[in-house]
């Protein structure tokens, strides 16, 4: 499924930004969705060791939530970069309410 997710983000991607001089196709959604396939296949073979049992039974929610997402973002910014750049974001403001935090 996360070969499935990788194609057909590519393809939206594609489809939204093909005709941008700047875009470049270059299979960046495959290696995120690969990415966060290897974290899962990883969590299956190796989470019941005794020191994930122990996080799990010992570390509060909030923490674990926090390690689990840094396992991920490393790569997130293949997900949303070409969104950011191309300005699909910029045009979901438009149509959705957003929190904008900015420094004072």
């Amino acid at each position: 499924t996360f070969a499935v997710s990788g194609v057909i983000h590519e393809f939206v991607n594609h489809v939204m930004f093909a005709n941008r001089a700047s875009y470049r196709f270059g299979w960046k959604q495959m290696l995120f969705f690969g990415w966060n396939g290897v974290l899962i296949a990883m969590e299956y073979c190796i989470g019941g060791w005794g020191v994930f049992e122990w996080m799990s039974r010992t570390l509060p929610r909030p923490l674990i939530t926090a390690l689990v997402l840094c396992a991920a973002l490393p790569l997130a910014h293949l997900f949303t970069g070409d969104w950011i750049k191309h300005g699909y974001l910029d045009a979901v403001y438009l149509a959705e309410p957003v929190i904008a935090c900015r420094r004072v």
